[in-house]
């Protein structure tokens, strides 16, 4: 199993890599940006995420920037996908994506505040489909956390309904015209 806990601050802007003992392991990110230097992460609200690849190393969600980056253990960013737009492949408003988690065999599920919607991109950053839409949720939805598991199973909390809605996926040859 993994060895180590990530855990996303985001009133320190940091996230934070602990031992399962609780020993802390490092930080990703500046608790002080130099005076020209801009901050790791741009987090305008109180969503900040981090999930943890097969490999043992954590991706980040950096919101103000619409965008999800891939870190080494020293901190160090190894790429970064993402972009603001309106459009469903991109991330919009100010502060997306509010969550996120990784699907079996590397892709990814994000969900956004403000307009909610629910989508998935592949292993690379490239928008695959929408899971859910800004309808399918009430007025008020905020803070739609996500989950998944072994089997690709998408799991949303909707903490306005108090409810956690499963999403399975469809194949290709399933969808109806």
């Amino acid at each position: 199993g993994k060895t180590e806990v990530f855990v996303a601050d985001a009133g320190q802007r940091m996230v934070w890599r602990f031992s399962k003992a609780g020993a802390m392991l490092g930080q990703i990110g500046d608790s002080a940006p130099g005076e020209n230097a801009p901050p790791a992460f741009v987090i305008p609200s109180a969503y900040f995420d981090v999930a943890v690849s097969a490999d043992g190393l954590p991706w980040v969600a950096d919101p103000g920037r619409q965008k999800i980056g891939l870190y080494d253990l020293d901190g160090k960013k190894k790429m970064e996908w993402g972009e603001s737009s309106m459009e469903w492949a991109g991330f919009c408003g100010c502060c997306n994506p509010s969550h996120f988690a990784l699907l079996p065999g590397g892709g990814f599920v994000t969900a956004e505040k403000g307009l909610p919607r629910v989508k998935v991109y592949d292993s690379h950053g490239r928008w695959e489909g929408v899971v859910a839409e800004p309808d399918d949720f009430p007025p008020d939805a905020l803070g739609l956390d996500l989950a998944v598991d072994g089997a690709g199973r998408i799991y949303v909390l909707v903490p306005a309904e108090r409810q956690i809605r499963i999403y399975v996926r469809k194949l290709a040859d399933e969808k109806q015209n």
